[in-house]
């Protein structure tokens, strides 16, 4: 059965990091060790939905859905916007992102928020244009 992606929250989060300073992301920041990684912003964005928690007595945070169905950014990305869990993993991960569809850029770890936005506007188009066989619209 073909996942349904939530193509409205993943543009909700891509408009949300195009007004996020340089010095307020960090997409080489995976886990979350402060919210300036991508699902980071996105507890921001999807407060109702979505929560930080601070791994053990660190000063690193994980995201996790409030409902605790999800814990750790992949899995919370899964479950927000209704992607394989692979696919979460490599949208929100530096470097992977071409792992999912050929046309979409490696992102470094370095990467700007507006770049981290547009690879977000990228991936929607290609799930619109049925490019992206294990998704329907």
């Amino acid at each position: 059965m073909k996942l349904k992606p939530r193509l409205d929250k993943l543009r909700k989060l891509a408009a949300h990091l195009r007004t996020v300073p340089p010095e307020n992301f960090d997409f080489g920041t995976v886990w979350c060790g402060t919210v300036g990684c991508a699902m980071g912003h996105a507890v921001s964005v999807f407060p109702e939905e979505l929560k930080l928690y601070q791994i053990g007595s660190s000063s690193s945070f994980e995201v996790e859905m409030r409902d605790e169905s999800a814990c750790g950014y992949e899995d919370a990305a899964e479950v927000l916007f209704n992607l394989e869990w692979q696919d979460a993993n490599d949208l929100f991960t530096p470097g992977k992102a071409n792992h999912i569809h050929p046309n979409l850029p490696e992102l470094p770890n370095y990467a700007s928020a507006t770049q981290v936005a547009d690879l977000l506007e990228q991936f929607c188009q290609l799930v619109e244009s049925g490019k992206l066989e294990q998704y329907e619209i």
